[in-house]
């Protein structure tokens, strides 16, 4: 015969409570609310320009460049 082993509600609450808390801290963004540098807002547009015009760096020199 097969018993059936039940948690009380209060222990499934507090594990779910626990799990959502680790979801949320972990997809949760850590710069939020900071202000972007002007340096950052430079290389930005600088990045969407060069990509717009096709210039790209091969993934092979990232490799390359980074030992990977």
């Amino acid at each position: 015969m097969v018993k059936l082993v039940t948690q009380p509600k209060n222990i499934t609450t507090i594990v779910r409570k626990e799990v959502i808390d680790v979801i949320r801290e972990v997809l949760s963004d850590p710069d939020i609310g900071l202000e972007l540098t002007q340096g950052f807002i430079r290389r930005l547009k600088k990045s969407v320009k060069e990509k717009e015009v096709g210039k790209t760096t091969p993934l092979s020199e990232v490799f390359k460049r980074y030992g990977i």
